[in-house]
């Protein structure tokens, strides 16, 4: 009996070591999808359009607000969870570069339930920009709009269950797959870090996170585009 016990407790140990790795890997993966190098040449490159325009005060603002952004990146990587509220922040300020950059091409809004205690609910850290990023991107991909339009909800939608919702209006999964002829089962290497995240951080603390991923076109309506629906168990 108690070598039987002491086997499990082995067993114990090499599973959580093995998750530990597992978490490891996943998370320098997730530095390196996070801080997309695309997205910093992009800005990079604003910023210095504003100041060849002498825009001295929009230069400003975007590089205090893309230095924020990397600051807190590279923050959020060694973190597994962050308040809802640095969340929010977060995704806002990402979000404002982005509007700067597409100029009139794009619209944003967070929407969040007022009940809500934004301080003290918490969501896994680098979970949902991948998704924000891949709305961004597909969501100014559309003929029938000049603007693309992101919006992001945050309600509770039991005593502990956070439900996040994003989404957009561009063109949608399938019709994106077949304009850039991609293989079903593709999706963005951020999208697919963050969903094995998920799935570790059940394992890891049994959390219960769920990720839902919808093409408008598929329901009964008119519109286009994408939701992502992330469903995150406050214990």
């Amino acid at each position: 009996m108690r070598r039987k016990t002491e086997l499990e407790e082995q067993r114990k140990l090499q599973m959580e070591a093995e998750y530990s790795k597992k978490f490891a890997e996943i998370e320098l993966k997730a530095i390196r999808a996070q801080i997309n190098p695309h997205f910093i040449f992009n800005c990079l490159n604003s910023i210095q359009l504003f100041v060849m325009q002498r825009d001295y005060e929009h230069a400003q603002k975007y590089l205090s607000d893309f230095s924020y952004l990397i600051r807190k990146t590279l923050d959020f990587s060694r973190r597994n969870f962050i308040s809802l509220a640095d969340e929010i922040t977060y995704l806002n300020t990402y979000l404002g570069l982005e509007k700067m950059r597409f100029e009139q091409k794009m619209s944003f809004e967070i929407v969040t339930d007022p009940t809500l205690n934004t301080a003290e609910l918490e969501v896994p850290a680098m979970l949902l920009q991948p998704y924000v990023e891949n709305a961004v991107k597909h969501g100014m991909n559309n003929e029938e709009h000049t603007t693309g339009l992101l919006t992001i909800r945050f309600t509770m939608i039991a005593h502990d269950m956070l439900e996040c919702l994003v989404e957009d209006n561009g063109i949608g999964i399938e019709r994106s797959r077949q304009l850039r002829t991609l293989p079903g089962h593709h999706q963005s290497s951020g999208m697919e870090i963050s969903f094995n995240r998920a799935e570790l951080l059940n394992k890891m603390y049994n959390t219960g996170i769920q990720i839902e991923i919808i093409d408008k076109s598929t329901r009964e309506t008119q519109e286009s585009g994408t939701i992502v629906r992330v469903l995150i168990p406050q214990l």
